[in-house]
């Protein structure tokens, strides 16, 4: 009899045993799973970010040097004024254009063709208070990447004025 209850408690434990084995091996493949997407979601958001030139006053110039990928500003008012302050020196054999838009994607962006003679570019309607981000890029391909960092090199000590 007593070898009886000496088992039973012997199976007892041992399936208690197992049982908290096998929840303590759920939650930890819970845990890893999610520190696996919090991963993921950091790399996704550290790879979003990308570095921008940020405009912090309401008139300010910068060189086309200066802009690494884009131009972050905070709009102080309804409209904002791009501005060229040697249009001639521009070299716009590759036809750029600005594209603007608010800095969370949420309206589609603004696009405007830069002309050869054309030295002011204003965009009207913005939000003031607002996150806005301008891109500067070509539309035609350069016939070599030689002829691209010729153009490069020309535009980099042209001057652009935000006038808010």
């Amino acid at each position: 009899m007593k070898f009886k209850r000496y088992l039973m408690i012997f199976c007892l434990a041992a399936g208690a045993a197992f049982a908290l084995t096998g929840c303590g091996d759920q939650k930890a493949q819970k845990e890893e799973e999610t520190q696996t997407e919090t991963n993921a979601a950091t790399e996704e958001t550290e790879a979003a970010k990308e570095k921008v030139t940020e405009f912090k006053d309401e008139q300010q110039t910068l060189s086309f040097s200066e802009i690494e990928n884009g131009i972050n500003f905070k709009a102080s008012g309804t409209s904002v004024v791009f501005e060229f302050e040697d249009i001639e020196s521009f070299d716009n054999s590759l036809k750029m254009e600005f594209s603007l838009t608010d800095a969370a994607y949420e309206q589609d962006p603004v696009v405007m063709s830069i002309s050869d003679k054309q030295a002011k570019y204003q965009f009207d309607n913005l939000e003031k208070g607002k996150e806005y981000y301008l891109e500067v890029y070509p539309t035609e391909s350069a016939g070599s990447d030689s002829e691209y960092e010729s153009v490069q090199k020309k535009n980099a000590d042209c001057q652009l004025k935000l006038i808010q």
